[in-house]
C-alpha cells in the first residue's frame, strides 16, 4: 500500500485546482501530474477538494466580476469627461471659429444634441407584441360573416317587403 504524505497529496490538489481552472480535463491533468487517472478521481471524489474547487470558481469569478465592473465604470467615466470636452471644444468652434462654414457645423452639431430641436430625433415606439390565437381570429371571422348575411338577408326582406306593399 502507497502511502502519500499529507504534504505531497495537498500540493498535488493544489496543482490539481489550477489545471482546472486552466480549463485541463482530468485525463490531461492526470498526465501533467504523472498521477493515474483513478488516482485523480479518487481526489476529485473527495467532499473536501470539491469544495476548495467550487470556492476557487467563486472567487475566481468575483474577482473577474469585480474587474469587468471597475473597467466599465472607468470606460463610462472617460467618456462623460470627453464629451465635456468636445462639447466646450463644439462651443469654442461654434462662437469664435473664423470660418462661417465651422461655425454653421458646429451650431448644428449643438442644436442635434438638444432632443427638442434635433433634426434626428429619436423615435420612441412601443414595441410589446401580442399573440393573437388564430381560433379566436377564425370565430371573430365566422360572426363577421353571419351578420353580413343576416344584414343582407334584412335589406332583400326590406326590398321584398316594399315591393309588395307598392304592389298592392
Amino acid at each position: 500500500m502507497n502511502v502519500t504524505h499529507p504534504a505531497v497529496r495537498l500540493m498535488r490538489e493544489d496543482e490539481l485546482l489550477r489545471l482546472l481552472q486552466a480549463g485541463c480535463t482530468l485525463k490531461e491533468a492526470a498526465l501533467h501530474l504523472r498521477l493515474s487517472f483513478p488516482t485523480l478521481k479518487k481526489y476529485v471524489s473527495q467532499p473536501e477538494f470539491l469544495d476548495r474547487l467550487k470556492a476557487l470558481n467563486e472567487v475566481v469569478f468575483a474577482q473577474i466580476d469585480a474587474e469587468l465592473k471597475t473597467h466599465r465604470q472607468d470606460m463610462y467615466k472617460r467618456l462623460e469627461e470627453a464629451s465635456e470636452i468636445a462639447l466646450e471644444e463644439m462651443i469654442k468652434l461654434a462662437t469664435s471659429s473664423s470660418s462661417d462654414g465651422i461655425r454653421l457645423k458646429a451650431a448644428q452639431d449643438l442644436m442635434d444634441r438638444d432632443p427638442k430641436v434635433s433634426r434626428t430625433r429619436r423615435l420612441e415606439a412601443n414595441t410589446n407584441q401580442r399573440f393573437i390565437n388564430p381560433l379566436v381570429l377564425q370565430t371573430a371571422a365566422n360572426v363577421i360573416d353571419i351578420e353580413d348575411r343576416f344584414h343582407a338577408a334584412r335589406e332583400v326582406e326590406q326590398i321584398t317587403d316594399g315591393d309588395s306593399e307598392q304592389s298592392s
